[in-house]
């Protein structure tokens, strides 16, 4: 019984890998290029996260791209109207206070981003409920036992990164292999890994950006 419940892991834990490689992969295209802008406070912002996805429980971060020059109003917006608000924020980054309404799992919830007279750039997040996070903390707990003492750290994240992705979690996807890069930032493969992520998000400047970055690793390394 022991030994068939073991296999019963190891082949789940190949169908999770298998799905979530699969999914990076899938619909991937010739590396977009990189386009260049010129510096301006007038340059409508970019929300890079979380961009239009479900995300698990927990503390959030709202991203955004634009320019360190300006002030922006980062607003949430929830189906009965404006959930949370906050003013003159420098930067491209702003954590969801502890102390803000509680967000409802399963409930859309769209961020505004916005500086001067621009209309507000935005995108849309879903927070997983109990049952739905339950199960993907059970497979991404299969995953890692699955790896135990045979792989590498950053393969280990490529594959929790894949599976995260391929339950329709880019946010959680992106932190993973952002939390490995900052641990390896050499490391060429989350670099396309995380290009892959920005493509399926419909952020082509970055995912250009992090293709680029990994074929310069890749011919670095290679001489």
């Amino acid at each position: 019984m022991a030994a068939r419940a073991d296999d019963t892991r190891t082949q789940k834990a190949r169908t999770l890998v298998q799905a979530g490689l699969g999914f990076l992969a899938a619909g991937q295209r010739e590396a977009p290029t990189a386009v260049l802008s010129t510096r301006s406070a007038t340059k409508p912002p970019v929300v890079i996260a979380p961009r239009n996805t479900s995300v698990l429980p927990g503390p959030l971060a709202l991203e955004w791209a634009g320019s360190r020059f300006a002030r922006y109003t980062v607003r949430l917006v929830g189906p009965s109207g404006p959930v949370f608000e906050r003013r003159g924020v420098a930067g491209g980054r702003l954590d969801y206070p502890s102390d803000a309404p509680a967000l409802t799992p399963g409930t859309r919830y769209t961020i505004q981003v916005a500086s001067g007279e621009q209309a507000p750039q935005e995108a849309w997040f879903e927070v997983l409920d109990a049952d739905r996070a339950r199960m993907v903390a059970d497979d991404l707990a299969a995953l890692t036992q699955s790896f135990a003492g045979g792989a590498s750290r950053n393969s280990v994240a490529v594959v929790r990164a894949g599976m995260l992705a391929s339950a329709g979690l880019l946010h959680d996807a992106r932190r993973v292999v952002l939390d490995a890069l900052a641990s390896d930032p050499d490391e060429a493969a989350l670099h396309q890994v995380l290009g892959n992520l920005y493509q399926k998000s419909g952020l082509g400047e970055l995912a250009a950006e992090s293709y680029d970055e990994a074929q310069f690793l890749l011919t670095r390394n290679a001489k």
